[in-house]
């Protein structure tokens, strides 16, 4: 990571930043280079300016769900840092891991997702509805869903695969 301000004179990159593959340069032209300067002393002196990141605490292998205590808020920068980093901690936690993850190593997006609520190859209740009408038969799922996706079920008494909504834990629902 990449951080400055400098005051080089008129039209010079005024602060940078880089984190990963993103960069900013901030160019201004000022007329008195001087009066520039003690608005940003003043500026710099009132602004606070947080990084946090979440790290694993211990190793987590994929498919395993997030526990308390897992990962760890880490925050550096210019304020005092992020006094809500337990609450921002506690929406990982029940989250599905997709990858293995190093002790320490940043959680980068996609590293974490939402839970299966139905399993592969597992037994589930699948559930038809027509109007008022519902029947509710037992079936095997044939792919893992997570919550509000759609799976392929297999229909134990027909034989058949059909297509449906998971809507709970080991339930799918055909027919809405």
């Amino acid at each position: 990571m990449v951080a400055h301000l400098s005051m080089a004179g008129q039209g010079k990159p005024l602060c940078a930043f880089a984190a990963g593959v993103f960069l900013a340069v901030v160019s201004v032209t000022w007329p008195q280079p001087e009066a520039l300067a003690q608005t940003i002393d003043r500026s710099v002196q009132q602004t606070s300016a947080t990084l946090t990141t979440i790290v694993a605490r211990r190793a987590l292998l994929p498919g395993s769900l997030v526990e308390e205590g897992a990962l760890v808020a880490r925050t550096g920068g210019l304020g005092k840092g992020d006094k809500a980093a337990s609450a921002l901690l506690a929406r990982f936690v029940g989250l599905r891991v997709t990858r293995a993850i190093a002790a320490h190593e940043v959680i980068r997006r996609g590293d974490l997702a939402m839970p299966f609520a139905v399993r592969r190859n597992t037994n589930i209740r699948l559930t038809f509805r027509r109007g008022g009408l519902g029947m509710e038969l037992p079936a095997r799922a044939l792919e893992d869903g997570v919550l509000g996706s759609r799976v392929r079920v297999l229909n134990v008494a027909s034989g058949k695969t059909v297509t449906g909504m998971v809507v709970g834990s080991d339930a799918v629902e055909v027919g809405r």
